[in-house]
């Protein structure tokens, strides 16, 4: 298990578990040097998957699919970080570790009140008050199991990717349809949950991150958010941020 009270090493990786992908980095000197990511695996881990360069830097670990968590805690020279180790005021039990490390890297950069939107495979919002506690969020199925519960879910429609165009908003076809329902009702509620958190904060920063934030970027960027921050990287920097913070 990670703790906070040793002392870090200069060179170090970090491995994000998401419920889609792994994310790897390597850090010098509190810095991203090099990124990547992989699958997920179905056999005993090995740092043969990262480059070989890495094979004997420290390892930090961070996640949320306990069935990957089980090959990759036994990696040597391994470390996990867990819900337990982010110092963040108002953390509840079953509060994912990833959702408090976006937040706690959000705070050290952004300071708070903040908003993080984490577009991931579910999309998460977590919010920061002004005491710097966590004051709630909400979880809701992201744009790929929005498009998966359709397909799955009835006798005939189709299962269909993100489109690369915005649709139309009314269609007179089923696909450009499924687009238009599923885009826009996701993104009427984001806005709303934007609108409320800017009615108790209205100088706070909302920090969009995950698979899916740079389509939450380009679709609501200049639309009079004023202070909204893409941060591809939020949670690796994160767990740097916890990790340099021992």
């Amino acid at each position: 298990m990670y703790s906070r009270h040793s002392q870090p090493a200069q060179t170090y990786l970090v491995l994000t578990i998401g419920n889609s992908q792994l994310r790897w980095a390597a850090i010098a000197h509190s810095q991203i040097c090099q990124q990547g990511n992989a699958s997920h695996r179905h056999e005993p881990a090995s740092r043969k998957l990262l480059p070989a360069i890495y094979q004997d830097w420290p390892l930090y670990i961070l996640s949320v699919v306990p069935e990957q968590l089980q090959w990759w805690q036994a990696v040597p020279n391994s470390q996990v970080i867990t819900l337990e180790d982010v110092p963040l005021a108002g953390k509840y039990a079953t509060l994912g570790s990833d959702r408090a490390v976006a937040a706690y890297g959000a705070m050290q950069h952004y300071g708070a009140p903040v908003l993080v939107i984490d577009g991931g495979t579910a999309w998460t919002l977590t919010a920061i008050d002004a005491n710097s506690v966590l004051q709630g969020g909400a979880i809701l199925p992201g744009l790929a199991l929005q498009y998966q519960s359709l397909s799955q879910g009835t006798a005939s429609l189709p299962d269909l990717a993100l489109s690369t165009a915005p649709p139309n908003r009314w269609s007179t076809k089923t696909i450009p349809a499924i687009h238009s329902g599923i885009q826009y009702t996701l993104l009427a509620g984001i806005k709303d949950f934007i609108q409320a958190w800017r009615a108790d904060y209205s100088q706070s920063p909302v920090i969009l991150t995950g698979g899916s934030g740079a389509w939450l970027w380009q679709q609501l960027s200049g639309r009079h958010y004023a202070d909204l921050h893409y941060e591809p990287n939020l949670i690796l920097q994160g767990m740097v941020a916890l990790i340099g913070s021992g």
